[in-house]
């Protein structure tokens, strides 16, 4: 059979696509960006490995240019450590990496999403409404998380802030949760239905303060986890600190606003 290549993908004689089984009809960049975020996620590719564009091209019978590209765009979500001459290693994993990770979370997502609350919209209401749907959807009945799960869940959580206006904050914010994505274990799945159910229905009711005070509910768990596993001897900065928070209000101090977690 003779193979060459079409817009990226190898084609066959018989010009069928040589797709994996488990293949979606979208594009390419975007299929091997969500294969290469779940090989990462489900740990086929171990923290700190190089990433081989030439196998990983072969074994998904695709082109080397979507795997540079998708390099790229996991190197920006955190998941790769990208280095020019050196190539992309996944990046490491530790509890002190993920504490700065919550924390972040932590001082960002209740600002977020009362920011989001504050320039609701009917439209916003239909788009929330359906992706926390498809949500439930996908997780109900499960017991275990698996990526692509967790793809709906992030669709989800991006819909809550879309009313913010704040496409490079909401980029962060994504970007952070995704490399949550790496450490869990604090919910089960129908805890985590509910408390994101907690944090919609207050961004429905338009309740900024309940929708920050449930996002932070969502976060504190994790926040947890991470300061307890940290070893004692390693050197930490925290930037969830009086100072942090005390910044945030005099950020917000145009808004009718107040931050989640105090001091």
């Amino acid at each position: 059979m003779v193979e060459h290549e079409i817009d990226g993908w190898f084609m066959s004689s018989d010009t069928e696509a040589q797709y994996p089984a488990s293949a979606p009809p979208k594009g390419r960049v975007d299929w091997v960006v969500d294969r290469l975020r779940d090989s990462i996620l489900l740990g086929e590719l171990q923290p700190g490995e190089r990433v081989r564009t030439v196998q990983l091209a072969q074994a998904w019978h695709v082109s080397p240019t979507p795997i540079r590209e998708a390099i790229q765009r996991l190197g920006s979500e955190g998941l790769l450590d990208v280095q020019a001459q050196q190539g992309a290693r996944v990046s490491a994993v530790s509890p002190a990496r993920a504490l700065e990770i919550f924390e972040l979370r932590a001082l960002l997502e209740p600002l977020l999403v009362q920011l989001s609350v504050e320039q609701f919209t009917d439209d916003l209401r239909q788009n929330i409404t359906a992706r926390f749907d498809e949500y439930v959807r996908a997780w109900h009945g499960q017991t275990e998380i698996s990526p692509e799960m967790s793809r709906y869940y992030l669709r989800f959580s991006d819909a809550l802030f879309a009313g913010g206006h704040l496409p490079a904050l909401r980029s962060l914010v994504q970007n952070l949760k995704l490399q949550c994505l790496r450490y869990n274990g604090w919910f089960t799945v129908a805890e985590r239905i509910e408390v994101h159910g907690r944090v919609m229905e207050a961004v429905l009711d338009r309740d900024a303060a309940a929708a920050a005070s449930a996002i932070a509910d969502s976060i504190r768990p994790g926040l947890a986890w991470a300061r307890e596993m940290v070893p004692s001897g390693v050197q930490v900065t925290s930037i969830l600190t009086p100072q942090s928070v005390e910044a945030l209000k005099v950020i917000t101090a145009m808004y009718p606003l107040a931050p989640a977690f105090g001091a």
